[in-house]
């Protein structure tokens, strides 16, 4: 399933992650993305996060 294209985020600190998401919180919701994961490598840390009350719509991932 092909979402909105969403750049890539890496950060050097779970908090540097969440304090992102915080700041994008509402561009990312009004592309379409309604699920986030915190990623460090191939595992997920934290997520899915839904940012719709539904959960309905495309996932984003960021990694740190």
């Amino acid at each position: 399933m092909a979402g909105p294209s969403v750049p890539e985020a890496v950060f050097l600190t779970q908090q540097a992650a969440e304090d992102w998401l915080g700041e994008e919180f509402p561009e990312l919701s009004a592309s379409g993305i309604a699920t986030v994961t915190l990623m460090d490598g191939e595992h997920a840390v934290y997520g899915p996060m839904y940012l719709t009350p539904d959960g309905g719509g495309a996932v984003a991932e960021a990694e740190f």
